[in-house]
Order: structure tokens, then C-alpha cells, then sequence
């Protein structure tokens, strides 16, 4: 192995991009970090979490194992009242009218809470290893990883670090948006598609990016607009324009 690469290195670690700059760029300057010969180094070996307690007997978590599989998981389930019953009989608190498409993952259902008339979406992962509270009203779109695990990066053995989630009332988790452990997602706040909260959110602001931030204040109509249906008129014949026709 070249000696670049050795852990005993004493040598300064230079990050430097390799991508060409377009001419008349100036080169961003070497970042010097040091030596690396007192950083430590990560041993899995020694990795234990003995101390956390799931909740359940070993029995009760591999019966929700399978049927976490079979009922929620399998993406031909579509039967959201068989849904609701079976987390509340496994120790989750559901609200009424709560909608759980197909293909959801849920860790530990006896640490989620859901408020009524919440839509949770396709390929949503729930990390349950700590309390997870969605409020009412809330909407969680396909793809949203709620994390409530991670680890010491300062602890060589990776220790595990447990955090609770809440989401408040009428908040939007947009599709594959990442809500990590410790978060509160303010009322009716917006976290937009692909963004990640890692910090708290204020209520009523649309929040995007990594981390997630407020860029702009979020109004909802005081009075039910009129409902209004969109369609796509597609040309029949070549050349025509397509038309977009408004019917009130």
C-alpha cells in the first residue's frame, strides 16, 4: 500500500478538488488538516448496546417482524382499517381516519403515535428505536425516512445515540425528506422534497435543503377555494398545441 495511505502517516492531509476549473476561475485554496496520527481510529468490535431496551419481549418483536413484512411492508396491502387495528394492537396510538399506503416500514409500532386523519405514503420508513409523534392532519410523502437512531462519531466503538421525533399538526414531510432523531417539525410547516431536518423547524414556514431551513412563510386560505379540476387536453392532430382547460 502506498504510503500515502498508511494510518501511521505523520504527513499533512491535503483536500484539494480534482475537478478543472473553467478558465479564469481561480483555484480554491488546499485545506490543511494536520496530522492524522492523533485522530483515533473507529473499532466495531467493541460496539454494544446492551443498555437500550426495546420495549418488547424478543417473542413480540419477532411476531411484528413478520407481520410488518406481510401486512405493511408488502407493497399488494392496500387495507388501511387492517392496518390501524393491527398497530394498535401492537401498542401504537392511531387516530381515526388515518390513511397507510403500501410498502411502509415501522420498527417498533408501540413507540409511534398518529393523529387523525394523517396520510402516511409508499416506501415511508419509520426508525422507531425512540418515541415518534405525528400530529394531526399531516401529510408524509413517499420516501420520508424518520430517524430516530444514530451514533456517538466521536466514540471508537460507535455508540448508540437515541433521540425522539415530532412532527405537529398539518406539517408536510415532501417525498424522500430525512427527519433525524431529536427533531420537532413545527405546526403546518413544509419540509420540501429531498430536504433534511436535523434542527428544529418554525411553524408555518417552508423549509428546504441540508440543513432544512425557513426560506418563506407558509399562508393557507382562511376559506375553502372553489374547487377547481385540471386536465390536459392532448393534441390529435401533429403540431397542434396542447391546452390546459380550467373547469370551475
Amino acid at each position: 500500500m502506498s504510503s500515502t495511505h498508511s494510518s501511521h502517516s505523520t504527513q499533512p492531509v491535503v483536500v484539494a478538488s480534482d475537478v478543472p476549473l473553467r478558465p479564469g476561475k481561480r483555484q480554491a485554496p488546499k485545506l490543511k488538516l494536520g496530522s492524522t496520527a492523533d485522530r483515533g481510529s473507529v473499532d466495531l468490535s467493541g460496539y454494544q448496546n446492551t443498555w437500550y431496551n426495546p420495549g418488547r419481549s424478543r417473542v413480540v418483536r419477532i411476531l411484528w417482524y413478520l407481520l410488518n413484512a406481510i401486512i405493511f411492508i408488502n407493497p399488494l396491502m392496500p387495507l388501511y382499517g387492517l392496518k390501524r387495528r393491527v398497530l394498535r394492537l401492537f401498542g401504537a396510538k392511531i387516530g381515526k381516519g388515518v390513511v397507510i399506503k403500501p410498502n411502509v416500514n415501522i420498527k417498533y409500532p408501540w413507540n409511534l403515535e398518529i393523529g387523525d386523519h394523517t396520510w402516511i405514503g409508499e416506501r415511508s420508513w419509520f426508525d422507531s428505536l425512540e418515541k415518534i409523534k405525528i400530529g394531526a392532519n399531516v401529510c408524509v410523502s413517499q420516501g420520508v425516512y424518520l430517524c430516530t437512531g444514530s451514533h456517538d462519531w466521536k466514540d471508537p466503538t460507535f455508540s448508540l445515540i437515541i433521540k425522539p421525533i415530532v412532527v405537529e399538526d398539518g406539517a408536510w414531510l415532501g417525498c424522500q425528506s430525512t427527519v433525524t432523531g431529536g427533531v420537532v417539525v413545527g405546526s403546518h410547516s413544509v419540509v420540501a422534497a429531498g430536504s433534511v431536518a436535523s434542527q428544529d423547524l418554525p411553524r408555518y414556514m417552508i423549509c428546504r435543503g441540508n440543513p432544512a431551513k425557513g426560506v418563506k412563510p407558509r399562508n393557507i386560505h382562511t376559506e375553502k377555494p372553489k374547487a377547481t379540476n385540471y386536465r390536459m387536453v392532448f393534441p390529435e392532430a401533429v403540431g397542434e398545441q396542447s391546452k390546459r382547460v380550467v373547469a370551475g
